[in-house]
């Protein structure tokens, strides 16, 4: 028997289905311990529910068959959840990434900041390895203490400034396969002082390794607010 209540169904199908995604979720917390306490902690009401639901299910009898029928909405919901569980750092980050190399001119770095409003803009070698990063406050101090003028300079002559330890932020590499848990927490950490401001992912998160991605605080939020 299916009951439809608006737009979700209440059936022994629906049923079978939240034991089945509810399965997964255990194998999950099997496998992967600190990815499972991560978005257990995240969506704590929700996995307290899941647990009671399914509990009562596996431990009440009624006529050979369940006492009750889950919503086909509270699968939806576990299973969005699950889709993010499973989701790598490389499935969420932006891959056409804007890069300058050290032989491109240090104007065309304003231009793409004024006019295109980017917040951070690596600088990499041919092998689209990661050798710095270009910030908007980097820009302005070059700026203010270049008297001879910035007309035909390159990236490169000013690689003291953009290197990845001279910045009031961290940078972080992270392997591709990495769970997007871990880029989520990270942002929310501070290091010395320093919040992180990217994340740049490559084949196993080593920095002389080429750049496959990267994964700002607004790829973490716009991923958060996806169902």
């Amino acid at each position: 028997i299916i009951v439809p209540m608006g737009n979700y169904e209440y059936s022994k199908e629906t049923t079978d289905r939240f034991l089945n995604l509810y399965r997964q979720l255990e194998t999950i917390r099997d496998n992967d311990q600190s990815l499972y306490s991560y978005y257990k902690r995240k969506y704590y009401e929700k996995f307290e529910e899941y647990r009671q639901i399914r509990n009562y299910l596996s431990h009440e009898e009624y006529a050979g068959g369940y006492p009750v029928a889950v919503s086909s909405a509270v699968n939806e919901d576990l299973q969005a959840i699950l889709i993010k569980m499973g989701k790598t750092c490389y499935e969420v980050s932006t891959k056409d990434v804007k890069a300058f190399k050290e032989t491109d001119l240090i104007l065309n770095a304003y231009y793409s900041f004024a006019n295109h409003g980017v917040t951070y803009i690596p600088v990499i070698d041919g092998k689209k390895r990661v050798k710095g990063v270009i910030t908007a406050g980097k820009l302005l101090q070059i700026a203010s203490k270049s008297k001879a003028g910035l007309e035909g300079k390159t990236v490169g002559e000013f690689d003291s400034y953009f290197g990845i330890e001279n910045h009031t932020k961290r940078f972080l590499f992270l392997p591709k396969d990495e769970p997007m848990a871990t880029a989520e927490s990270e942002f929310s950490k501070i290091e010395d002082g320093k919040r992180l401001g990217l994340i740049i992912v490559t084949e196993h998160g080593e920095k002389d390794e080429a750049m496959l991605g990267v994964i700002s605080i607004y790829d973490v939020v716009k991923e958060d607010n996806r169902r």
